[in-house]
Parts: structure tokens; C-alpha cells; sequence
């Protein structure tokens, strides 16, 4: 009787092996630039967060705009002696950067799910190619409901990576 059990493998080393063996080039290259999508998204972020700031304070207390260094010359550029006068462009600038970062984080959430399905394709495509290769008695022998569910874990896997 053997008592000896094969232990688990670490999540980092599935997605190790994962990563090595059965993603392709070209999903490899897609998800570097998901990466910097993502990227680009969180200084989209920071950015419109760094907007709300001088925004707020030009909407409390027009006056205490002065303290922020880049606006005396943006007012000075457009002749803009009136602090209430800077109220209509802040807004307009907090605005664009808020619409812009919501537009970033869609459409990194669009790139992430379209490229977690296309993972998800690529490898339940090539479970089931090698069900396929197997040799006829396999077949004679298995369950083709045990199929249909290695190929379905194979979907549900891969889509809870992303």
C-alpha cells in the first residue's frame, strides 16, 4: 500500500510552468502590454487625483490659489487677475482628468477580460487538441462527460488568473 501522497504544487510554480510551456509568444507580449496599460492607467489615476486638489481649493477659497506654484504663471499666460476667473478652467481641467481616468480603468478592464478569454481559448484549444491525439482505446475507455469537465476546469482556471 503506498501511504505516499504527491504534494500540491505552489501557485507560483503553476504559473511558472503555465507561463513557460503553454502560453505563446504572442500572449506574452500581450500581457506586457497589459502591464503598461495598466500603467498608464494609474498615472491617469494619480493624475486626476492630483487635479481634485487645487480644484477643491480654488471651489473653498479662491484666493488661497495663489499658494500653488503653477497657477500664478497659467494666470499670468491668460491674464487672469481675478483667482475666481481660474474656477471654470480647474473645473474643466479636473473634469477631462477625471472622464479620461474612468475611460482608462474601462478600458483596461475591457483589454484584461478580452485577453483572460483569449488565454482561456488558447488553453482549453489545446486540451482538447491533445484529448483528441490520444490514441482510440483512450477514448474507449473514458468518459466523455470527464472530458467536457477537464476542459471546463481548464476555462474556470484560467479565468480566475485575471
Amino acid at each position: 500500500m503506498n501511504t505516499a501522497q504527491k504534494t500540491p504544487e505552489s501557485l507560483p510554480r503553476m504559473i511558472a510552468k503555465l507561463w513557460t510551456n503553454h502560453l505563446s509568444h504572442r500572449r506574452k507580449v500581450q500581457f506586457f502590454l497589459l502591464v503598461v496599460l495598466s500603467n498608464i492607467a494609474a498615472l491617469s489615476e494619480i493624475f486626476s487625483l492630483g487635479a481634485l486638489i487645487p480644484f477643491i481649493a480654488l471651489a473653498s477659497d479662491p484666493a488661497s490659489i495663489e499658494n500653488y506654484g503653477l497657477t500664478a504663471p497659467i494666470a499670468g499666460f491668460y491674464h487672469w487677475n481675478d483667482p475666481a476667473e481660474l474656477l471654470l478652467p480647474a473645473t474643466i481641467l479636473f473634469a477631462l482628468a477625471a472622464v479620461i481616468a474612468a475611460g482608462m480603468r474601462t478600458f483596461v478592464l475591457w483589454a484584461t477580460q478580452k485577453y483572460a478569454l483569449r488565454m482561456s481559448h488558447d488553453l482549453s484549444s489545446d486540451v482538447f487538441r491533445r484529448t483528441l491525439a490520444q490514441p482510440y482505446l483512450y477514448h474507449t475507455r473514458k468518459n466523455s462527460g470527464d472530458l467536457l469537465a477537464i476542459n471546463n476546469k481548464t476555462n474556470m482556471m484560467a479565468s480566475l488568473f485575471f
